[in-house]
């Protein structure tokens, strides 16, 4: 464990500055986006009087200032203003560890050569041991603060985020080391905690008075509009004009810039706040919290609208637990509906947004599995980097998810969170309302099989599989596969219904329908297998496709035509066709109907 070192005191001055005419951040005035304390450590350490006993440490984000990382050390006695000086032979601080192996990388600490002052921030000093070698370093700005004028018992310290590289986990350990007997070769040191470093999120708002989760919030959200949803009629058929569709849906969606990261975002149909309408905000664009992530600080992002212009957008809040993120902008974006049937395995999908880079994208799938309870899915429309936080969309063009990933070893295998998400902290949402409404969710009706020719011969309704030891990713794709041959096997029923007279030639595909496979519990070896077989089931409901187009083409072929007789003195002629006529010079003598098959 790295302790701070007294020996090193001669090189201080070199990165010591003077006192800054700025007023100390207390940890209980300040108004905390993150707040997190370690439990408290009240024993006493041999050697240090009480003055010195170390209790807690505590970090935090505030709103004031959301570029810096702030600790707070609480003692059992009042802070004096002498306590950490070069005479005292005493320093405080805390030690950092960015890497997670339990060691100290930096550590922020005391500057002897000046005492503390009233209520002032004062330079710190920055310790580098990322090298192995602990040095005195002036490449951070390190602060260190208390409050004279009253009487607290505690002492804090400030480091620019952007100073090192902090994770979305950080180690931190608080440290009191001073000496027994006044000189700088006998130092007692009490650690907090004690064994080991205490592991604090930097990226997640935690409370100070409760320890749960909450998001950054910069302004109240909007709220969601009184629900007018009916059932998507069809939903499993793909839009009715695709290209109207499209030109429509585009309009709403938009691509984000933050930094060095870049997704996608849309317009929802919300209720802005009298904050928003009065800062002249007119629309409020959904995306992904980690799109927007190195932009919390700064709550400014670039929004790309679809005429490629670009505007200013600011960020109202983010969901880390969901990722999700609300921004609003004074632009008009055509706001896109959001509420609705619940969507089902097998319903057409759409997904717009800016995969790498490229704005406008349209690819379409289907649902291929989906979960009411934690409102989330899997769809077959490609999703690439760059389509995060777009809209994932039904064929009347109602958002019902929102892009989020894919699984970079499958292909047509992507994730959306669905639109009741947005409910938990980016929109605020009735109670009474019911964002997938499953009681609009149109249900499947039922159809008779001619001969039962299909009957008990669907592969995918005799899963047999063992799935124990399946991963997430290996389980979903499986599905997604399982539901294609579904939607197969429903196509092939209706076709059959449709086309009695091709019931034989149709019912011969089931000879070449793909087989569940048989898995191995070797992950790897498992995926491989899931994944061959999710490509046959996609040839196989091609292969269904287009066997129904050509009975279908069959089927129109068979049309009754009109023989006519035509007479032209004692010349006749038979004339044959739908709508046939006499030649020139020729009267109709008599009409007949035939079927005749070209």
């Amino acid at each position: 464990m790295h302790l701070p070192r007294m020996a090193y005191r001669a090189l201080l001055p070199l990165v010591a500055g003077s006192l800054l005419p700025l007023l100390s951040l207390s940890p209980v005035a300040a108004t905390w986006l993150n707040y997190q304390s370690s439990p408290v450590e009240s024993a006493s350490v041999n050697g240090i009087s009480a003055d010195y006993n170390l209790q807690q440490v505590s970090f935090g984000v505030n709103d004031t200032d959301q570029s810096k990382f702030y600790f707070y050390l609480t003692y059992l006695n009042p802070i004096k203003g002498d306590q950490f000086s070069a005479a005292a032979h005493a320093t405080s601080g805390v030690n950092i560890d960015v890497n997670g192996d339990g060691a100290s990388d930096y550590a922020i600490q005391t500057d002897p050569s000046t005492p503390l002052i009233g209520n002032y921030i004062k330079s710190a000093v920055f310790v580098d041991r990322s090298s192995g070698i602990e040095m005195f370093s002036s490449k951070c700005e390190v602060q260190s603060f208390t409050d004279l004028t009253k009487s607290v018992n505690w002492i804090g310290f400030s480091i620019k985020k952007d100073c090192i590289p902090f994770g979305n986990t950080i180690g931190v350990q608080a440290f009191t080391s001073v000496s027994t007997d006044g000189s700088a070769s006998n130092l007692r040191t009490k650690l907090v905690p004690n064994s080991k470093m205490w592991g604090v999120t930097s990226p997640v708002a935690v409370s100070a008075t409760t320890g749960s989760q909450t998001p950054f919030v910069a302004m109240a959200v909007p709220t969601a509009p009184a629900q007018n949803s009916v059932a998507i009629p069809s939903p499993a058929n793909p839009p009715d004009d695709l290209v109207a569709l499209a030109s429509a849906e585009s309009q709403g969606v938009v691509t984000i810039k933050c930094g060095t990261n870049q997704g996608s975002g849309w317009s929802a149909r919300v209720n802005l706040t009298a904050l928003m309408q009065a800062q002249h905000d007119k629309s409020y664009v959904i995306t992904n919290a980690h799109v927007v992530v190195d932009c919390v600080a700064s709550r400014q992002v670039e929004i790309v609208l679809p005429d490629q212009s670009s505007v200013e957008g600011t960020l109202v809040i983010t969901d880390d637990v969901n990722d999700l993120a609300g921004i609003v902008t004074t632009a008009a974006i055509p706001a896109l509906d959001w509420q609705g049937s619940a969507p089902q395995q097998g319903w057409w999908e759409g997904i717009i947004g800016s995969p790498l880079g490229f704005p406008g994208v349209l690819t379409e799938g289907i649902v291929s599995s989906i979960s009411i309870p934690t409102a989330t899915g899997t769809t077959t429309a490609h999703i690439n980097p760059g389509n995060s936080g777009g809209p994932a969309f039904d064929r009347k063009g109602r958002v019902v998810g929102i892009a989020t990933a894919k699984y970079a070893a499958a292909e047509a295998f992507g994730i959306f969170h669905g639109t009741p998400m947005m409910c938990s902290k980016v929109v605020q949402c009735a109670a009474p309302l019911k964002v997938w409404d499953t009681n609009l969710t149109p249900t499947k009706i039922a159809s008779s099989t001619p001969a039962s020719l299909l009957s008990n011969n669907n592969p995918s309704t005799s899963l047999q599989t063992d799935t124990q030891n399946l991963s997430y990713a290996g389980e979903q794709l499986l599905n997604g596969a399982k539901s294609i041959l579904d939607q197969s096997y429903s196509t092939l029923l209706d076709a059959l219904n449709k086309y009695p007279s091709a019931t034989l030639e149709l019912a011969k595909l089931k000879t070449v329908a793909p087989k569940m496979p048989t898995l191995t519990g070797v992950i790897t070896t498992d995926i491989n297998v899931i994944s061959q077989f999710s490509t046959q089931a996609a040839n196989f409901q091609q292969m269904v496709k287009a066997k129904i187009d050509v009975v279908a083409l069959s089927s129109k072929l068979l049309v009754k035509k009109f023989t006519i007789t035509c007479k032209k003195g004692a010349d006749i002629k038979a004339v044959t066709g739908t709508a046939p006529k006499c030649p020139a010079g020729f009267t109709l003598k008599a009409t007949k109907v035939a079927a005749t098959k070209l």
